[in-house]
């Protein structure tokens, strides 16, 4: 884990390789829960469906009042609820339970990890501090944070990364380290 630009998928996929693990970004995560044929991947098409119908709106919207289409994020966002129970699927197959696993800059927040890694006894009342339990049989045990960064440096290394084509510019940039330093 860590801010943008901070290395994290470059070491990643550089651990995974030397381990052998399989390493998951969050695009891996979205595309695993799409291709589930069970209850929970007809959850995630129709959640992506409806994502999707709102964006087309938004653009529609958005052309009809002459605006700039760059402005509106054209990628639907799964609810964080969704990628949580995708990822626990994930997390509990043979091969992260085997081998392990390298998860690339997600999850993104403490409350992230409460949903993926945490699970809830539905006995036990809401303010029961014993109503939440690690889920030990996908825990990591490890994790690698990349936090000793300045925003100056951070900015300065994305610039060395930006092409056309990708979110390294320094308005995404902005957002991101804005949102990384919030949840984190």
């Amino acid at each position: 884990t860590g801010p943008p630009a901070s290395g994290k998928t470059y070491l990643s996929k550089r651990l995974a390789i030397l381990f052998n693990l399989p390493h998951y970004t969050i695009i891996d995560i979205v595309n695993y829960g799409l291709n589930l044929t069970d209850e929970l991947g007809e959850e995630v098409k129709a959640k992506m469906d409806e994502l999707k119908e709102k964006i087309k709106e938004e653009l529609e919207a958005e052309a009809e009042a002459k605006k700039k289409k760059s402005e509106v994020d054209t990628t639907p966002r799964l609810p964080d609820e969704l990628l949580h129970k995708i990822l626990k699927r994930m997390l509990k197959e043979n091969i992260c339970r085997n081998r392990g696993y390298i998860l690339d800059g997600y999850p993104r927040s403490h409350q992230d990890c409460d949903g993926v890694f945490m699970d809830i006894d539905e006995t036990k009342e809401e303010n029961d501090p014993d109503r939440l339990k690690l889920s030990a049989e996908i825990i990591p045990n490890r994790i690698i944070k990349l936090d000793n960064y300045t925003d100056d440096f951070l900015f300065s290394r994305a610039k060395e990364m930006i092409s056309s084509n990708n979110h390294y510019n320094e308005e995404g940039m902005n957002r991101r380290i804005k949102k990384y330093r919030l949840l984190n």
